[in-house]
C-alpha cells in the first residue's frame, strides 16, 4: 500500500507568495513517487492546480477528512499561527497521526517581533505546545534549523530546501540576454511588497547608486498597505523617474520580468527560503540578497551578492553589479542556472520527503538529512 500523505495549509492563493507554489509542487513530486498525497487547505484555492494531476487538493471540515475510509500515515502541516494550523495539530492528536511541521520562517527572529505581543499570547496558549507536541520539524536551511534548537524544541528536524520548478526555454520566448541588449537596463524586485521584504533599505540604496540608463522596478502583490509607504518614500527621494512600482504578476509574465531583468534584488531582513532566487537563477538572471536569507551559497557558486539587509550593504552589491557589463552579468547568471537545476529539481526533493516520513514512522534507520537533537547543527 503507497504512503498517503496530508499536506495541510491556512490556504493557497496567488497573495500567499512562496507557500502556495511550493506546497503543491511538494505534494505533487510526492505523488508521482508513488504515494496517496491530499492537500487539504482552510480556504479554498485560488491558483491553478490543473498542473497536479496526481495530487487531490480538498477543503472542508479536516476532521472529516480524516476518516476510516482515508487516514494518512503522516501529516504535514505548513506554517504556524493560524487556527488552521492548531486545527490540524489537534486532529493530529486526537488520531495519533505523526505530524510534521513547516514553520516556513515564522519563528525567525524578525517574524517572531512582528506583532510581538499577539505571537507572544498564541506561543503560550497554544503555539508551543503544538510544536512540542508534534513529531518532527521541517528546516529549509541550517539556519532555520539551529533556531528551532534555540527555542528549545527537540524533535527531529528534517532538513531539505524548497525545490522549484522552472518553465522549459520554449514558453521563455525570445526574451532574455538578447532582449536586454536594448532599452534601459533594469533591476527587479519581485516578491509580496511586505515590511518584512526590505523595500525602504532597497529604495534607500537605490538613491545612492541610481544613475541614467538605469531603472529599478518593483513588483509584487500589496500587503497591510506597504506599497504605499514605498509610494511616498520614492516620491519623498525623488526617484520617481527611475523606479516603476506595479501589481503582482503571475505565469508567463513573471518568467519574461525575471528573463529580461539585469538583476533580480531581494533585500529581506527574514526568509526561510526565498523562492524568487531560485527562479531568477534558473533562468539566467544574476541576484543580489542578504544575510536574511539563506542564500550564502550564491557567493560561492559566483552567481550572486549575499550582504547585510542595510542600505550600506545593498548600495554595495549593487554599485559593483551595475559596474559589469551585460556579458559579464550573462555568465554570473548562466552559473547560477546550471547549480540551481542541480540542486533545488523537485523529483529529489519529493523522493527525499517520503524517505524523513519513513524514518519518522520507524520504517527507516538512517536518513543522513534528518536531524536528531544529539547532533550539532552544520552552520549556515
Amino acid at each position: 500500500m503507497p504512503l498517503r500523505v496530508l499536506h495541510c495549509v491556512p490556504s493557497l492563493s496567488d497573495r500567499d507568495g512562496g507557500p502556495a507554489r511550493s506546497v503543491p509542487e511538494l505534494a505533487e513530486a510526492e505523488a508521482l513517487q508513488g504515494a496517496d498525497v491530499r492537500v487539504w487547505s482552510y480556504q479554498a484555492p485560488t491558483i491553478r492546480l490543473e498542473q497536479y494531476c496526481s495530487t487531490s487538493f480538498v477543503t472542508g471540515k479536516l476532521q472529516g477528512l480524516v476518516s476510516r475510509s482515508w487516514t494518512p500515515d503522516v501529516i504535514h502541516d505548513h506554517g504556524l499561527w493560524l487556527r488552521s494550523n492548531h486545527q490540524t495539530a489537534r486532529v493530529s492528536l486526537h488520531s495519533r497521526i505523526p505530524r510534521i511541521v513547516s514553520p516556513r520562517g515564522m519563528l525567525k527572529p524578525w517574524c517572531f517581533r512582528y506583532h510581538r505581543y499577539r505571537k507572544l499570547i498564541a506561543w503560550k496558549l497554544y503555539q508551543h505546545r503544538d510544536l512540542v507536541n508534534s513529531s518532527g520539524l521541517h528546516a529549509t536551511s541550517a539556519s532555520e534549523a539551529r533556531q528551532f534548537r534555540e527555542l528549545g524544541l527537540k524533535q527531529p528536524i528534517v532538513l531539505l530546501p524548497n525545490g522549484v520548478t522552472l518553465p522549459t526555454t520554449g514558453h521563455l520566448g525570445d526574451t532574455g540576454f538578447e532582449a536586454r541588449l536594448h532599452g534601459e537596463r533594469e533591476v527587479l524586485f519581485l516578491s509580496r511588497i511586505h515590511p518584512v521584504k526590505g523595500l525602504p533599505q532597497l529604495v534607500k540604496a537605490w538613491q545612492l547608486v541610481v544613475r541614467p540608463g538605469w531603472r529599478l522596478r518593483i513588483v509584487g502583490e500589496n500587503e497591510r498597505g506597504h506599497r504605499r509607504e514605498i509610494q511616498n518614500l520614492v516620491m519623498q527621494k525623488k526617484l520617481g523617474g527611475t523606479v516603476t512600482i506595479c501589481d503582482a504578476v503571475h505565469s508567463k509574465d513573471k518568467w519574461r520580468l525575471l528573463r529580461v531583468a539585469d538583476l533580480v534584488v531581494l533585500p529581506s531582513f527574514s526568509e526561510n527560503f526565498g523562492i524568487v532566487v531560485a527562479e531568477a537563477l534558473g533562468v539566467g538572471t544574476p541576484v543580489i540578497t542578504t544575510t536574511g536569507t539563506p542564500w550564502r551559497n550564491v557567493k560561492s557558486e559566483r552567481c550572486g551578492w549575499h550582504v547585510e539587509p542595510t542600505v550600506e550593504g545593498l548600495a554595495e552589491a549593487l554599485r559593483e553589479a551595475m559596474n559589469m557589463s551585460r556579458p559579464d552579468l550573462k555568465q554570473m547568471g548562466t552559473r547560477g542556472t546550471h547549480w540551481v537545476r542541480q540542486e533545488f529539481a523537485w523529483p529529489d526533493i519529493g523522493k527525499k520527503m517520503l524517505g524523513a516520513y519513513e524514518w519518522l514512522l520507524g520504517r527507516s534507520r538512517y536518513v543522513d538529512y534528518v536531524q536528531t537533537d544529539s547532533e550539532t547543527q552544520p552552520a549556515a
